[in-house]
């Protein structure tokens, strides 16, 4: 009974890394593509493939290769239409604070300066502050600033991910979230 279990374990390896080999080898495959776009295409196509087999035994390259259609000249020439919304520094600005972008860190920027639109007062007397790039900012702390519209104010990262604003010309500054 053990010798039939160390059998099948044997023959299942070896067909586990003839399959880890033919996906290597269409990854390769894909890496040899010049077109940026039809290689991210190839790479997500292997993937998928990967991804859809139940078992490593039932990869083979030509599948693969089927699928991936690398050597088509057809899928060099037809594109997919790839929508990318670009953002600027400063739009990201302050975004871990937005629940849907909270995997999102990002560390290029420690400071920025911004107009502010409209600033009032809310709940317990705190700031819910528009600046004129449509960036909605809510006062977090308890400290006291006193703002207008047309003000420009810096915000700059400290610790813990807290974001604090400064009016310009001003040493008072106050922590808050970006909402919006």
């Amino acid at each position: 009974m053990i010798k039939k279990i160390i059998a099948i374990a044997f023959l299942m390896s070896l067909v586990s890394n003839t399959s880890f080999a033919n996906s290597l080898e269409s990854l390769m495959k894909c890496a040899e593509t010049k077109d940026s776009l039809v290689r991210l295409v190839c790479y997500d196509n292997v993937v998928k493939l990967l991804n859809k087999v139940e078992s490593p035994s039932n990869i083979n390259l030509a599948s693969v290769q089927a699928v991936t259609k690398v050597n088509d000249p057809v899928a060099k020439v037809n594109h997919p239409v790839v929508n990318v919304n670009v953002q600027t520094k400063e739009e990201k600005f302050g975004s871990e604070h937005l629940a849907s972008n909270s995997k999102n860190k990002n560390d290029d920027l420690k400071q920025v300066i911004f107009t502010v639109k409209s600033a009032k007062k809310v709940v317990h007397n705190k700031w819910k502050i528009t600046f004129d790039n449509d960036q909605v900012w809510k006062q977090a702390g308890s400290g006291y600033i006193k703002l207008t519209a047309g003000d420009r104010v810096e915000l700059s990262k400290g610790a813990l991910s807290a974001i604090h604003l400064k009016k310009l010309g001003s040493k008072r500054s106050i922590r808050v979230r970006r909402t919006k």
